[in-house]
Order: C-alpha cells, then sequence, then structure tokens
C-alpha cells in the first residue's frame, strides 16, 4: 500500500479565453493574458508520479458547468496541451504555466506524506486536519483566484465498541490496527469498572468458554483492504498466562499482540455486576511507539440489565450500618474473595442506603470482607464471611456464614467508631482420631463492664445470634462465633462444660481476658479424644530348668484411673484390672489390657525370683500409651542347671548278706516342698520330703528329682549292726548342683565265719495289708533233721541259741540268722496259725538242706486286709519289759508315732540262759503299734530247752546267765579252734 493521495485540480471551468478576455477592473482594459496554476501541499508533503513517468495527467474538460469544478471530456488524457509548461522542482510545489488557456481543464497529481509526517499522524487515536491550496494568476490578473481543500487523518489504532446480546451482559471489542504503517504495540490492556465482570470459577480462574462450545474470550487476526477496511482472518489461540492474562486485584484483562505490524481483535463477555448508572471501560496500547493510544467506552446500566444478572448467577447483598444508631453508611467496600482469601472476584462499595450487591457469582465458595471502612472515623469490622454458591439446582441459592432459612444471602454488618469498642473470638476445634466432629460442645459467656446485648456473628456453620453476660452457645468442630461491639476494658470469662467423662482433654488459650479497643481477643478450645490404646503383658521361661507351669506374679500401675478389662491368652484368664492391681503368669501366657486411654503412663513390675534361679530380662515395662495401637511389656525368665538330683542307692555284700532286706534310709534336705523320686532295680516311685524315710534291699536305688541348686542333703540309714553288717558310704551329706546328679551309695556287708562244712539259715518276718499288726510277735518252730546240737542265732529278732524243735518269736520286719549248721542238715521252719487272727500265711524257703558256706532264707509273709479303712493308730506302746533280771536299758524302746516308716521292731532281747543283751530301741511301726519284744528264755519243764518268748522267774534268769556265760566261752574257743584248723588245712 503506497499511502498516497490523488489530488484533482479543476481549472478555468467557465472556459475562458484568457488571450482575449479582458481584465474587468483594468483601467487599461487589459486581457487577462498568460495563466499560472500553482498546487501546494500540505506541510510533509511530497508529489509522486501519479503513473510511472509521468508527474500530472491532464484531461480537457466540459465548458457550461454550474460549479467550480470541471468535469473531464474523456477519461483520456491528454498527450500535451500547447503552450503548457509544468515545473514540480519546488518541494511540495506544483506550477502549471498556460501560454493559451482557453479552455477547462482537469489536472490529476499524486502526492503522499513523507514517512515522519506519516508517523505523526498515526501514532495514537486522533484526527490531524490537512489542507491543500490551489491558486490561479495571469499576467495581468494579479489578484487571481484561490481555492484550499481541508482533509481530516484519522487514526484509530486502537477501537473498542460493545454490543449488548442478552439483558445483563455486554460483548465487547477492542480493535488493534497498525493501519501497515509500523506502528506497534505489545499488548491490548483492558481495564473493567466495578459493575462490569469477566466470568471466572470460583478461585477467579478466567473462564474462555462455557465448556460446551460457546467462548466469553476470542481474538482473531485482522487484514487491512485496500479501501481501509478490516477483513476476519484466522483465530488466535488464546492460552491463560502466556498471551491471555488477568488480574483480578486490578481487574485488568491484558492481550499479548503476536506480531505487531498486525491487526487483531479481542471480543470478550461481561456480566452487568453493578446497580443501575453509568460505567466506563478503559482500553489501552502498551509500549510499543503507540503507547499512548487510549479509548474509554460510557455505558449505562438500565434497571432490566441489574435485574437480569440476578438470574444467571449467586448473589448477596450488604447492609452497612452504624453499631450505636443503626443509621446506613455509604462507602464501605466489601471484596469477595475466592477461599484462598487473596484472589479478588467481586467488589462493591455501599450507596446512600448503606446497602451494596454483589452477582452473577459463579458456582462455589468464597471470603466476604469488608476492606474499606466508610468514611468519619469508622473502623473495619474485621470479620471474615463465608459464602457459598449452589447452581446445580434449579434455582441458584447463596448463603452467607451457613444460614438457613430465609435471607440466607443477606448481611447486616454494623460499624463502631475507632477506640470504642473490641471483639470476642469463640472457636472450638476437635481433634484426636476418636473426636466428634459432629459434636456441639457447650460454653457459658460472661462479661464484666458490658451490659448490652451483642450481636454475634457465626463462622463455620455455627449460627449467628446474640448474647448477654451469662449467655450460652453450642460450638461444634470447627465452628465459632464473633461477638462484635464490646465496649473497651470489658472483662469476659469462657468456660466450657466439662466432657472428661467422654473422654475428651480440654485445652484453652485465652479463656479469659480483657477487650481492647479496635482488636480481637480470642478463646480457642481444643478438645482432644483418641481411640484408646492396649497394653500386652507376657511371659516367656526358657532354660533348660525353666518351669513353664510357674506362676509369676506382676504389679500393673498406670497414670489413669479406671477399672480395665484384659483378656488372656495362652492359658491365662480373662479380668479386670485398676492400677496396682496385680496378674500371675505362667511361661507362653498373656493377658491384653485393652480400653487404655492414649498418653496413659503404665509400669510393670514382675516379683523377685532370682532366689530361685530365675534370671530375668524386660522390655517395655514401662512406656505410654498410644492411641489406637498396643504396647508390650515382655518379660523373659530364664533358668538354666537350676536343679538337680539325688541318687541314694543300696547294695548288700558278705557271704552273709540278705539281698531280699529291706534297709531304711532318713533323707534330710534343706529346702521344703513335696519331691517326686523314681525308684530302680525294683524300687517303686513316689514322693518324699525333708525327714521321709525310704527302704531299699540290695541293687535298688532311688533319684529324687527336682531339688534346687544348692539345697544340702543328709541321707542317713538305720543301724544294722546288730544284724551283723557293717556300712560304707559315699555322699550321705553333700550339696545338690544344678544340671547334675548327686550320688549317695550305701554297701551293708556281712560275712559270717562257717566252720567247715557248715552253712546258716536265716528266718525273715514281714507283716502286710491294711490290717496286719506290725507290733505283733509270731510264733516259729525250727526242726533240723539229723541233728540234737545246739546253735546259736541272732539278728533284730534277738540272739539266742536254739536246737531242733525250739521256737523263735518274730514281728514285722524282724529276722535272725541261726548260724554253724553242718552241712547237708535237712531244716524246716514252720510258723503257728494265725488264720483265727485273720492272717493269711505265705512263706518261701520254709523247707530246705544248708549248703556249705551259704545262707538259707525262709521268708513268711502274714498279710491281714480289714474291709474298714484303717485308722491311724497312736504312737507305739513300745515294748514290755526285758528280762526280770536286766536293767532298764534292756526294756524295748517306745515305737515310733503312727505313719512312720516300717522299720525293725525290738529294743531288746533276753538270752537263754536269763542273761540280756543290749540292741538299740526300735522303730515304731506304720500303724503306731509296734513296739520292742522281749526275747525271754525260761527252762522247758519238759525239754530240758528253752523255748523263745517265754518268761522266766528271776531266780532262773540268774541261773541262766551264769550258763550262758560259759557256754560262750566253750563257743568262742570252739569256733577259734576250727578257724586255726580251717587256716592250716589251707596252708597244707
Amino acid at each position: 500500500m503506497d499511502k498516497s493521495v490523488i489530488f484533482r485540480l479543476s481549472v478555468n471551468a467557465d472556459g475562458l479565453d484568457f488571450n482575449t478576455a479582458k481584465v474587468a477592473s483594468n483601467e487599461a482594459n487589459d486581457v487577462i493574458g498568460t495563466a499560472t496554476v500553482t498546487d501546494t501541499l500540505p506541510a510533509g508533503w511530497v508529489f509522486t508520479d501519479i503513473v510511472p513517468g509521468e508527474e500530472y495527467l491532464i484531461f480537457e474538460g466540459n465548458t457550461g458547468s454550474s460549479s467550480s469544478s470541471v468535469a473531464a471530456a474523456s477519461t483520456t488524457p491528454e498527450a500535451s496541451v500547447s503552450g503548457l509548461t509544468a515545473d514540480f522542482n519546488t518541494a511540495g510545489q506544483a506550477t502549471f504555466a498556460f501560454a493559451q488557456l482557453d479552455k477547462p481543464y482537469v489536472i490529476l497529481v499524486k502526492a503522499r506524506p513523507t514517512g515522519a509526517t506519516l508517523d505523526g499522524y498515526f501514532d495514537g487515536n486522533k484526527t490531524t486536519p490537512i489542507t491543500n491550496n490551489l491558486n490561479l494568476q495571469a499576467s495581468h490578473w494579479s489578484p487571481g483566484a484561490s481555492r484550499s481543500q481541508q482533509v481530516s487523518i484519522k487514526s484509530e489504532i486502537l477501537k473498542k465498541s460493545y454490543t449488548g446480546p442478552t439483558s445483563g451482559t455486554l460483548n465487547w471489542s477492542v480493535v488493534y490496527n497498525p493501519n501497515e504503517l509500523g506502528t506497534t504495540g505489545e499488548s491490548i490492556a483492558d481495564t473493567l469498572p466495578l459493575g462490569l465482570d469477566l466470568r471466572t470459577d470460583a478461585m477467579g480462574k478466567l473462564l474462555l468458554n462455557d465448556g460446551n462450545g460457546d467462548s466469553y474470550i476470542t481474538a482473531k487476526e485482522l487484514t487491512l483492504q485496500p479501501n481501509g477496511t478490516l477483513a476476519d482472518g484466522s483465530d488466535v489461540p488464546l492460552v491463560l498466562g502466556t498471551n491471555l492474562f488477568y488480574n483480578n486485584a486490578t481487574r485488568e484483562l491484558l492481550f499479548k499482540i503476536p506480531d505487531h505490524s498486525k491487526a487483531y481483535r479481542l471480543n470478550y463477555l461481561t456480566d452487568i455486576t453493578g446497580e443501575m448508572g453509568g460505567v466506563v471501560n478503559h482500553a489501552s496500547l502498551t509500549a510499543g511507539n503507540a503507547g499512548a493510544s487510549e479509548q474509554q467506552i460510557n455505558y449505562a446500566i438500565s434497571s432490566a440489565d441489574s435485574s437480569a444478572t440476578l438470574m444467571r448467577g449467586g448473589w448477596l447483598e450488604v447492609t452497612k450500618t452504624d453499631g450505636l444508631t443503626s443509621a446506613p453508611l455509604p462507602g464501605a467496600e466489601f471484596t469477595l474473595f475466592a477461599m484462598d482469601g487473596s484472589t479478588v472476584i467481586r467488589k462493591a462499595i455501599s450507596g446512600a442506603n448503606g446497602k451494596l450487591k454483589m452477582k452473577a457469582i459463579p458456582n462455589g465458595d468464597y471470603v466476604l470482607r469488608e476492606t474499606a471502612a466508610p468514611s468519619g472515623g469508622y473502623t473495619l469490622e474485621g470479620i471474615d464471611h463465608t459464602v457459598h454458591v449452589d447452581t446445580s439446582g434449579s434455582t441458584v441459592v447463596t448463603t452467607i456464614d451457613g444460614k438457613t432459612g430465609s435471607g440466607v444471602n443477606e448481611l447486616t454488618v454494623a460499624n463502631y467508631m475507632n477506640n470504642t469498642t473490641g471483639k470476642l473470638v469463640i472457636s472450638k476445634t476437635v481433634a484426636g482420631n476418636d473426636g466428634d466432629l459432629t459434636k456441639h460442645f457447650d460454653f457459658a459467656v460472661n462479661f464484666t463492664g458490658a451490659p448490652g446485648v451483642y450481636n454475634y456473628t457465626g463462622t463455620g456453620g455455627a449460627a449467628s445470634g446474640t448474647i448477654a453476660s451469662g449467655g450460652t452457645v453450642s460450638l461444634a468442630h470447627g465452628q465459632g462465633i464473633i461477638i462484635a461491639g464490646l465496649p473497651a476494658d470489658a472483662t469476659y470469662k469462657v468456660t466450657e462444660t466439662n466432657y472428661a467423662n467422654d473422654g475428651y482433654k480440654t485445652a484453652s488459650v485465652g479463656a479469659e481476658g480483657v477487650i481492647a479497643a479496635d482488636q480481637t481477643q480470642t478463646a480457642v478450645f481444643v478438645n482432644t479424644k483418641d481411640k484408646p490404646g492396649n497394653l500386652i503383658i507376657s511371659k516367656t521361661v526358657t532354660g533348660n530348668d525353666g518351669d513353664l507351669a510357674q506362676l509369676f506374679d506382676f504389679t500393673v500401675t498406670l497414670s489413669s484411673p479406671g477399672v480395665y478389662n484384659y483378656t488372656g491368652s495362652g492359658g491365662a484368664a480373662n479380668g479386670t484390672i485398676t492400677s496396682g492391681g496385680k496378674i500371675a503368669l505362667a511361661g507362653g501366657q498373656s493377658i491384653t489390657i485393652s480400653g487404655l486411654p492414649a498418653s496413659t503412663t503404665y509400669s510393670v513390675v514382675e516379683n523377685d525370683y532370682a532366689a530361685i534361679g530365675y534370671v530375668t530380662t524386660k522390655t517395655g515395662d514401662t512406656g505410654t500409651i498410644v492411641t489406637n495401637d498396643f504396647q508390650s511389656a515382655d518379660f523373659v525368665n530364664a533358668r538354666d542347671d537350676w536343679f538337680g538330683s539325688l541318687k541314694i542307692s543300696k547294695t548288700v555284700t558278705g557271704n552273709a548278706g540278705d539281698k531280699t532286706k529291706k534297709f531304711e534310709f532318713t533323707v534330710t534336705l534343706s529346702a521344703p516342698g513335696v519331691y517326686n523320686y523314681s525308684g530302680s532295680g525294683g524300687a517303686g516311685d513316689g514322693t518324699i520330703k525333708s525327714g521321709d524315710t525310704i527302704l531299699l534291699s540290695d541293687g535298688q536305688s532311688i533319684t529324687i528329682e527336682g531339688l534346687a541348686k544348692n539345697t544340702t542333703y543328709t541321707v542317713t540309714e538305720a543301724s544294722y549292726a546288730a544284724d551283723g553288717y557293717v556300712t560304707t558310704k559315699t555322699g550321705d551329706t553333700g550339696a545338690i548342683v544344678g544340671g547334675q546328679e548327686q550320688s549317695s551309695e550305701f554297701v551293708n556287708t556281712k560275712n559270717v565265719w562257717y566252720a567247715p562244712s557248715q552253712g546258716s539259715l536265716t528266718i525273715n518276718k514281714t507283716v502286710t495289708g491294711n490290717a496286719g499288726d506290725r507290733g505283733k510277735k509270731f510264733n516259729f518252730k525250727v526242726v533240723l533233721d539229723g541233728t540234737n546240737a545246739t546253735y546259736e542265732y541272732s539278728g533284730s529278732g534277738g540272739n539266742g541259741t536254739i536246737q531242733s524243735g525250739g521256737t523263735l518269736t518274730l514281728a514285722h520286719g524282724q529276722s535272725v540268722t541261726i548260724a554253724g549248721l553242718p552241712a547237708g542238715t535237712s531244716y524246716t521252719v514252720s510258723e503257728e496259725d494265725y488264720a483265727a487272727d485273720g492272717y493269711v500265711t505265705t512263706s518261701t524257703g520254709s523247707t530246705g538242706t544248708i549248703q556249705v558256706d551259704a545262707t538259707q532264707i525262709a521268708d513268711f509273709v502274714n498279710n491281714k486286709e480289714s474291709q474298714e479303712p484303717e485308722q491311724p493308730g497312736n504312737g507305739g506302746d513300745g515294748g514290755d519289759n526285758g528280762g526280770d533280771d536286766g536293767d532298764n536299758s534292756h526294756n524295748g524302746g517306745n515305737g515310733s508315732s503312727g505313719g512312720s516308716t516300717d522299720t525293725p521292731s525290738g529294743g531288746s532281747t533276753d538270752s537263754p540262759s536269763g542273761g540280756s543283751t543290749d540292741t538299740d530301741s526300735g522303730n515304731g511301726g506304720t500303724d503306731g503299734n509296734s513296739g520292742s519284744a522281749d526275747n525271754g528264755s525260761q527252762q522247758g519243764a519238759g525239754s530240758g530247752t528253752p523255748k523263745t518268748g517265754d518268761n522266766s522267774h528271776k531266780q532262773a534268769g540268774q541261773i541262766g546267765l551264769i550258763f550262758f556265760g560259759a557256754a560262750l566261752v566253750v563257743l568262742i574257743y570252739a569256733n577259734n579252734a576250727a578257724r586255726r584248723r580251717s587256716k592250716t588245712g589251707k596252708r597244707q
């Protein structure tokens, strides 16, 4: 585009012949003469060829025109005009000289402004007037004639306009047109007035469309046409934050021009949100060399606009009043923010009636705040109100501060004068993982120095209302109230009801204080309720001597009072416990105490079991309960090699040792308790405690288990010296070593020196059955075939001499051995019949033959059973007196108390001659009746031989003693002689 103008010059429209026409005012009556036409361009303009190589075109015109404009007779320019010369040498001036001007002519010249001049015309939105001057003079017509043509050059780089597609909205158009003149601009900035709002979401983000294909903001590239009009080109994609920006606070919409040399049009839709009246919308071009380009458009908001806007989004109304007089207050500014509290969505200022409205609010949640107080010394309200807009239904619903009922989108706000009042905020927070966020908590509010009734605003869904001193409010989690207009220096106290029984712990800050002028006091209440926690107490027993069945005692201390349930596992029982309570657990058992309040401190203490060998390790024995979790107090008791055992064994040796004989042992322990023992070699199993006795025969033993280490023991065997036994022992005293077996061994040796070809006979007596009288004496007759000699006998049944046919008496557990019997002698031992007394007699070895250097055994067992349980007897009565001539030491020993272990009874035995031999006192029988018997001797009247068991008179006893002494000397001598012969024979 060449940016030039063609000027049309009309010359001699009347068709005069300047060479013949007279100048009317000339006294000389001269002709007009040679004519000169001068065209002077506006300043800054230059001529240019109208067609290549031609500075002008001239056309012959028609005469007779009634106007000053000449009409060309032909569209074909004249090749030349006689006598015409043209001069373009003077800048901005063209001169045409006619030597013979006798016709009308049209001259076309082309001109354009210089670059600098053109830039001046289009450096902003403006109109520049320019003038082109044309002058005609003749040689004798000096004044001549002049004409001028004024032209206005209008520059609209930025042009703004609007259309109203529907009531309540305006569609704005801003056109940027640099006219291809090199004028540049970076951005189009459009500042919206209060009352006109772009469409945004609830967070203030600019919306480019409705999401269904209808655009709110568009941009197009335009093309400049030769006739100066602009044609639509391609769409410009708009990207927020890249080429399109909106500042909610300044309300400025900014479009970045893609190519500064091209023309563009920006279209956007606004809602009319103001009340009736005028608004002014400003658009400007920023930066570049057209920075001064600006255009403003006025728009008068109609009643229809105002009403229509109410139908398309949320709206609210605020009434501003004086807190003391209730008079309306104009000039208060309120701002609707997004929930971030800083992004501006709407602004409005209260009018003369104290009211303001905000309209076309998008669906969502907002904060409403007074941002400028009315003039006259008023303080800001200082309260953030919540606004919720719901456009999902058929009717748009707007609520302020969660109100319900009528007027939910209306708010009355009172302002107070500076330095007169303050505010009190009461807020409630429910914390913890078990707090009820819907539960309402009650508060009592008391004032001193504030006698009035005061408005309060609910927040977080709490209702608004009024309150006086002593009034109450109820708040749930996240709710609060703001009491406004409280007199400065008044005191307050806020008291919450106690909810400890519901499991809440309450903490408060600022619950009482003093109201300060133009300030806000805050009373914050936090109620915390956590799910309870649990405490597990477990017991583990380890080690090779750990007792899994043993119960261990624990004491549990809790910082929180109350009774708590616990459940047992591993065999532990369920129950309840309070602080200081005790429990008992065995290995593998545990309890879980449930329902313990969070933050409860606990301590679990186990009794000390070191004395019985346990080493205790523990973890978590003290701590703090954590909500909805389990704490563990674990106790491990280890015991290794703590228990040992004691083995008591019996061995009988010697040629006369009775391997079936039972020997009695008394076991003394330093540790109390009853212990199991296991028998071996035919000995039975059983239990034993310190002081008890056991019976063992040859090859038998018992092992006492479970004796704690360091337990001392003593094993004492009864004396069997009277039976001819010599006892040797090892380990009869000592201390138990953990994990080891101690051994207490007893060897009883009995040897009888026999003459050559001699043997012996032992007679044993045993009483059994629950009715057997273990103190009763039983009579035996001994028959020796082929010998009438007298033989010595000895044993626990007494000492004496006997011949074939002689008798003996034996009680339970007693025995005698007849020594020196010739080998090959047949013997018969018979017991009297005690069937009438209820006894059943069994015997083994009652008949036989004496063997060389051996002892034959004759065992007699008398059993007596009763249908009635045997009653425990009193202590044994003790044996009767011995022979009359014996001293008191010859008396039978008293029986031990009833229930003692069977042992040989009988204290002293009288010899056949009437003399007595001392023996140890006997032990009582198990039935409490056994004692010792006197084995007296009486001269037989018929046979001349003593009968064992007979009592003698004192005199007979004395004679017998003398006889016995003499016989004893003879026997000893004979025995020694026999031994000498035996030794001599062996040496030979």
